[in-house]
């Protein structure tokens, strides 16, 4: 399962990056690059943070944040307004919602990896 981290590490680093090579097809959205960046950076940090963690607590921790920061990158176009980003928008909606699914599944696998089963 680290590969969806590992996934999401990559979708964070792309996230930062974007505004740089997007700008190019469209003009505003250099607008929303402190955003990106932010929210880029906390993604992959926080992908990375899982990678490495073998600690139960930290796991889970890293999760929720990477879940909650997928969220808000998801969100993001609706709450700034990205009207005059049309490529900004999309490229938002598609790696918050990628991030934010891949987040929430994997806490779910490890929550049923580690809740003991009845017989």
């Amino acid at each position: 399962m680290k590969r969806m981290m590992w996934s999401n590490l990559l979708l964070g680093l792309w996230l930062m990056l974007s505004p740089f090579f997007l700008v190019f097809l469209n003009r505003p959205v250099f607008k929303v690059l402190w955003e990106d960046l932010i929210l880029g950076l906390g993604i992959a940090t926080f992908s990375l943070c899982r990678i490495v963690s073998r600690r139960k607590g930290e796991i889970v921790l890293a999760d929720w944040v990477v879940m909650v920061l997928g969220c808000l990158t998801l969100i993001n176009p609706f709450l700034y307004s990205y009207n005059n980003a049309p490529i900004a928008k999309w490229n938002n909606l598609a790696i918050g919602g990628t991030v934010f699914v891949m987040a929430v599944y994997q806490d779910w696998k490890d929550e049923k990896a580690t809740t003991p089963r009845n017989c």
